[in-house]
C-alpha cells in the first residue's frame, strides 16, 4: 500500500477465513479480522515497495529462481493419448517456427492412471521419446496426481503403505477416496516425512536414462 508516497505492507498470518474492509463501511476507517485463532499480523515499513517485499520475504522465505526454460512457453492439453500424438505436436511447433520450450504430459501417459508409470501400450518407449524431445529442444514435464491407486500389485502403493506414508481417517486407517485410477490413498506432506517413497519412485520410474525435466 502507498500512503503519501511511502510504501508499507501487512501480512495477516492465519489459515482460516479472514476479512478486510478497506473504507467500505466508513470512508475514514479500514479494518481486518479473522474468524479463527488469534489475530497475528505483521506490518512491514518501506519506504519503497521493494523494501516491503524484502522485509516480507525475510519473514516468510524466498523462492529460489526457477530454471530459465520453465519461464518459456509450455504446451499443455488434456490429453495426449499416444506418444505419436505428442511427437506430432512437437514437430508442428518446430515446422511452424512457434517458440515452445516445454511439453506437459497429462494422465494418458500413465498405466491405468497410476502415478510414476508409463502406459506400455501407448507410450512403449519413454526413454526414446524423451530423447527425441530433447533433440528437438523440448523439456518434458510429467503429471503427478495426489492419489495413489490402491493396488496390491503396485509397488508405489505397497511401499508407501509399508512406510506409513498415507493420510489417516479419524479412525486411524489410511484415508481412501476415488480419483482417476479408482480407489486411492493420499501421501502426507513430504515436509512431515522427508524420507518418503516418492523420491524412490521418481528415481526408479523416471530418472534412469529418461531425464524428464520435471514433475507437475
Amino acid at each position: 500500500m502507498l500512503a503519501d508516497g511511502q510504501a508499507w505492507g501487512l501480512f495477516l498470518d492465519n489459515p482460516g477465513r479472514v476479512e478486510f474492509d478497506l473504507a467500505h463501511d466508513h470512508p475514514e476507517r479500514a479494518w481486518f479480522g479473522t474468524a479463527t485463532d488469534d489475530l497475528v499480523y505483521y506490518v512491514f515499513c518501506g519506504p519503497t515497495a521493494q523494501d516491503v517485499v524484502a522485509r516480507y520475504t525475510d519473514l516468510t522465505g524466498r523462492t529460489p529462481l526457477p530454471p530459465l526454460w520453465s519461464l518459456g512457453h509450455g504446451q499443455s492439453r488434456f490429453s495426449y493419448e499416444t506418444a505419436d500424438e505428442l511427437r506430432e505436436i512437437a514437430r508442428t511447433y518446430r515446422e511452424r517456427d512457434i517458440p515452445c520450450d516445454i511439453l506437459y504430459c497429462d494422465i494418458d501417459t500413465l498405466d491405468g492412471y497410476r502415478v510414476f508409470t508409463w502406459n506400455p501400450e501407448t507410450y512403449p518407449d519413454p526413454e526414446g521419446l524423451l530423447s527425441e524431445m530433447r533433440e528437438m529442444g523440448f523439456h518434458v514435464v510429467a503429471i503427478v496426481d495426489a492419489g495413489v491407486k490402491v493396488d496390491e500389485y503396485y509397488p508405489v502403493y505397497t511401499d508407501g503403505r509399508a512406510r506409513d506414508l498415507y493420510c489417516k481417517s479419524s479412525q486411524g486407517q489410511d484415508y481412501q477416496n476415488a480419483v482417476w485410477p479408482g480407489l486411492c490413498v493420499f501421501p502426507i506432506s513430504p515436509i512431515q516425512r522427508p524420507a518418503s517413497g516418492g523420491a524412490t519412485s521418481i528415481r526408479s520410474c523416471w530418472m534412469p536414462g529418461l531425464r524428464a525435466s520435471g514433475l507437475t
